[in-house]
Order: structure tokens, then C-alpha cells, then sequence
């Protein structure tokens, strides 16, 4: 429901399903099964970064120390936040929080069918594309922003999808 919500551009039905997840996945076995469950907590992220909720994200808390997707995920999205408010020397620190992070991903991390890794890939690249662009660097923007297309092409399919912010919408919204 949150992902067809988001895509109708219904914000508050996408986000009370998208805290409506985090609620219903129980502590233990987010923590027995971290490796699986912990990309599904990402979800108000992606709410927030749809609809352009940068001072949300800012306020949005840091998971705990074992969740590595939902930190990187976190991240990145403070990164596309931080680039939107115009504070670039942030945004860039925050690509380089989401890369230490993400270094603690085994072949175990998943998003759904696929590995962790590939899905954090796409953030890295969008989140660093949107900083390109706010920089005014946009044909480097452009280029970050089809590389991730081609990296969220080659995801398995998966629903709902491993990425949920299609970079084709910021790509074409930067355009």
C-alpha cells in the first residue's frame, strides 16, 4: 500500500502505511533476521524523499548500530534532503557515512530478491547526482542519474520494488 500510494502521489496514506510497517515487524525478529527484514524499515524514507520532505528526513533517528541498510538508507536520503536545502558540503558527507556503512554488508544483506549492496548502489548514485546537480554540475548530475537507472534496470523483479524511488522520476524532474 505504501508504494502504490506514493506513486498516486498520496502522501499521507503512503506514509501512515509506510510507519504502519515499521510498527508491525516485531524488535525480535528484526534483530534474529536483520539481514532480510531491516531493508523494509526504509520504507518513510522513500515516502519522505518522494514528496520532498527534507526537514523530516533531517529529523528522522538513526537506527541501531546492527542495521546497516536501514543506516545507509538513511543516509542517502540526508544527502538528497541536505542537497536540496543547499547545504553541499553536508550532502557529501553524508554519501561518505552511507559508503562506511554499507562496507558492513555481507553476501546475507538483501532488500527483497536482491543483494543489499546493489540496492545501496542506487542510492549512492541518485543521492550523488542530486548534490552534482544542486552544485550546478548538471551534466555530471545527468550522468550519476542514468547510471542508477541502469542499476535499478538490472534489480530482480521484486514487489515491492528493492528500490521504491524510481530515479527515472528524479532524472526526469532534474531535466
Amino acid at each position: 500500500l505504501a508504494y502504490a500510494a506514493m506513486m498516486e502521489g498520496r502522501y499521507q496514506v503512503a506514509m501512515e502505511a509506510a510507519r504502519k510497517i515499521e510498527s508491525q515487524i516485531p524488535a525480535e525478529f528484526l534483530e534474529k533476521y536483520v539481514t532480510m527484514a531491516d531493508g523494509f524499515m526504509t520504507t518513510p524514507l522513500h515516502v519522505m524523499v518522494r514528496f520532498g520532505k527534507w526537514e523530516d528526513i533531517l529529523a528522522e533517528p538513526e537506527a541501531d548500530e546492527g542495521r546497516y541498510f536501514s543506516r545507509a538508507e538513511r543516509h542517502a536520503a540526508r544527502a538528497v534532503a541536505l542537497a536540496n536545502l543547499g547545504r553541499i558540503d553536508e550532502a557529501r558527507e553524508e554519501v561518505e557515512l552511507l559508503d562506511e556503512v554499507a562496507g558492513n554488508f555481507t553476501d546475507e544483506w538483501k532488500m527483497g530478491n536482491n543483494p543489499a549492496g546493489d540496492v545501496i548502489a542506487i542510492a549512492r548514485a541518485m543521492a550523488r547526482g542530486e548534490i552534482a546537480f544542486k552544485s550546478g554540475e548538471k551534466e555530471r548530475a545527468f550522468e550519476l542519474l542514468r547510471e542508477a537507472v541502469a542499476m535499478e534496470e538490472r534489480l530482480s523483479y521484486d514487489e515491492p520494488p528493492g528500490w521504491m524511488q524510481p530515479v527515472r522520476h528524479a532524472l526526469g524532474a532534474l531535466l
